[in-house]
């Protein structure tokens, strides 16, 4: 570790010369300076996917205290989420890699590896080439996996980010020119839900793609369940969800809504003010409370359901704590 300290050192020491030569060098100097420097700022990924390669593959987080190897990267590096994703993913993909028998192997994409670690590929060049990996079809055997690999990497010490994601659809269409009908697995692959942290008012955002047949479980669900008047908050809903039909003959289902005495009680799909976007959320959020009240069962030992409480109560139950704790002292 005493070699490690001193390299560590030694690249602190030489960022500083060259922080004071920005004041001394002339113009052209500064580019040709600002170049190189980036050659050599792109080779450090290489060294960070030899160190989570390493981690990964040897140790286990709970070791290290925590529950994931994405929980130490941002409690170690102090990053977000996405980006401890990143680059576990980026080492799983550039790092070294060895056999279930212990013999070392290469990176799954070695010329893009060996690229960056030449410093001529930076984290755009190197997404875009990832992206092109996770486009090709199931059925692109290793062989031209590895060629169109060495291509793209051999054009990307040479052209910028978005010219290289040209070459890469350009190379796609190439391999794969007929564009045959994707695979149940590729479809699977790409298909997915995700739903977002809460933020401070509440709300959350939810994003994702789903296959022919949940869109088609949806687009059924939502035709009668989102349709004008249905699971309106505006108005007390039926169990269904339709306006309720319990009430005394000529009694206004919509207590809300105050029409003239001798005028005939509106539809409720008239008195509906909320837009599709709205319907569905609305209609989504009944479907849920639905099976939530029809009861989901248990998961890790413990009752599915939510619990709402109130955010005013929890201020007058941590208040009186307060007040019991000064009144003991």
């Amino acid at each position: 570790m005493e070699v490690v300290s001193e390299a560590l050192a030694g690249m602190g020491e030489q960022v500083a010369v060259l922080s004071k030569a920005c004041e001394e060098l002339s113009h052209r100097e500064l580019v040709r300076l600002l170049a190189e420097l980036t050659a050599v700022m792109r080779t450090v990924p290489s060294v960070e996917h030899r160190i989570l390669a390493r981690l990964t593959k040897e140790a286990e987080p709970g070791a290290l205290g925590e529950a994931s190897w994405k929980k130490v990267l941002t409690t170690a590096l102090r990053c977000s989420e996405k980006d401890a994703k990143r680059r576990l993913k980026r080492a799983a993909t550039l790092g070294p890699r060895r056999a279930m028998t212990g013999e070392p192997l290469a990176p799954l994409f070695e010329s893009t590896a060996a690229a960056q670690e030449r410093g001529t590929l930076d984290e755009e060049h190197v997404k875009v080439i990832a992206d092109f990996h996770d486009a090709l079809p199931s059925w692109v055997d290793v062989g031209t996996r590895v060629d169109a690999d060495r291509q793209l990497a051999e054009l990307g010490g040479g052209l910028g980010p978005e010219e290289l994601r040209g070459a890469a659809a350009r190379l796609m269409g190439m391999i794969d020119q007929d564009g045959p009908e994707p695979t149940e697995k590729d479809i699977a692959r790409k298909c997915g839900v995700t739903s977002g942290p809460q933020r401070p008012d509440g709300t959350r955002s939810i994003r994702g793609l789903v296959d022919a047949e949940t869109g088609a479980l949806l687009e059924a669900v939502l035709a009668k369940e989102a349709a004008p008047g249905v699971n309106n908050p505006d108005h007390e809903p039926s169990a269904d969800g339709e306006p309720r039909a319990d009430l005394e003959p000529g009694a206004d289902p919509w207590p809300t809504i105050d029409p003239e005495p001798s005028a005939p009680a509106p539809e409720p799909a008239r008195l509906d003010t909320r837009t599709q976007a709205q319907r569905n959320h609305d209609a989504l959020k009944a479907l849920a409370r639905r099976a939530l009240e029809a009861g989901l069962g248990t998961h890790n030992g413990l009752p599915v359901t939510v619990v709402n409480v109130e955010f005013s109560r929890c201020v007058r139950a941590a208040f009186l704590d307060l007040i019991k704790r000064d009144l003991r002292v």
